[in-house]
């Protein structure tokens, strides 16, 4: 099942009536040895292998999320975020590009460095090795 799964995650066609047929079993004999061996549904375990891929091919920032969701199986980039999100908790384009610290600092008053960020002053914190004055 799994090596099947493995195969053919990537098809976006792939449902649990053509692992059925590809296993050479009904589906309610797919679903009971997948409910045995892994506690949950074929459907369940295709999406994770699914998410699971497309969580590797996000992390190595090569493509676009749209392609990795047709290359994942989804035949819609949309779908696949929502999906995704779902799934994990995170939003697919904010694991290609983390979001970058707003906090940026200032050389140079006489009581010290400054620490600047969106709109604030941080003051009376050690901020990456710079002791921080106000």
């Amino acid at each position: 099942m799994l090596a099947l799964i493995e195969a053919r995650y990537h098809e976006s066609g792939l449902n649990t009536d053509i692992m059925a047929q590809e296993m050479a079993m009904s589906r309610t004999a797919l679903f009971e040895r997948v409910r045995m061996e892994f506690d949950t549904t074929p459907a369940a375990l295709l999406l994770s292998a699914r998410i699971a891929h497309a969580t590797e091919m996000l992390k190595s920032g090569d493509r676009p999320v749209g392609e990795i969701a047709v290359l994942c199986g989804f035949s819609d980039a949309k779908y696949f975020s929502k999906v995704y999100k779902k799934q994990t908790g995170k939003s697919p384009s904010l694991l290609l590009h983390p979001p970058q610290s707003k906090v940026k600092v200032i050389n140079g008053d006489e009581n010290g460095d400054k620490v600047q960020g969106s709109g604030f002053r941080v003051q009376g914190f050690r901020v990456q090795g710079f002791t921080v004055k106000g």
